[in-house]
């Protein structure tokens, strides 16, 4: 993993795959530039992520990120595009959609599409050297880069003209096997 991750959106596909990383790597060393993992002869099974309530939001209101002892947060939204934004993004590109984290970095951008997918956003990872740290130590409700809310917005005057006011959000709870003590479901 190189540090050019952190450019990527906040739904890309490779946060998705985290939780199989952890699953079936541990943590070797960083040289620097990249991490090295040492592949582990049997995958873990308790790096599944594991569900946690969900809710409702509304488009351009914080909404709360819910605390796990250890380890981190993913969500997935339930963003329903208008007629409007499908025959935009036909034809051309449609509105920007990005995800406010506070505290944190600022705006993350969000593909609507990829949404669908779980992706972590808490704690923010955003370098190599963060990833690994996570890996080693997990993080707990009170460590830095844990953010306690987030924020879905639509770069549109008339967002409500692109997507459906409320969506749903549903969390999973997911924690690295060499940080977290594995607890049962």
């Amino acid at each position: 993993m190189n540090s050019s991750s952190a450019s990527r959106s906040a739904s890309s596909p490779v946060w998705s795959s985290w939780p199989e990383i952890w699953r079936h790597y541990s943590f070797a060393g960083d040289t620097g530039g990249f991490l090295w993992l040492r592949r582990r002869i049997n995958g873990h099974p308790t790096a599944d992520p594991r569900p946690l309530p969900g809710i409702t939001a509304t488009i351009g209101t914080p909404f709360q990120v819910p605390d796990v002892a250890c380890g981190g947060v993913m969500a997935e939204f339930g963003l329903r595009p208008t007629l409007l934004y499908r025959l935009k993004t036909l034809l051309w590109k449609g509105p920007s959609v990005v995800l406010r984290l506070s505290p944190g970095p600022g705006d993350r951008a969000l593909i609507p599409a990829m949404t669908t997918v779980p992706f972590l956003i808490s704690p923010v990872i955003e370098t190599r050297r963060h990833f690994a740290e996570f890996m080693q130590r997990g993080f707990t409700a009170d460590s830095a880069g844990r953010p306690r809310t987030a924020e879905v917005r639509v770069l549109a005057a008339k967002p409500e003209r692109y997507f459906a006011p409320d969506f749903a959000v549903t969390f999973r709870s997911v924690a690295p096997i060499d940080a977290c003590p594995p607890t049962q479901p």
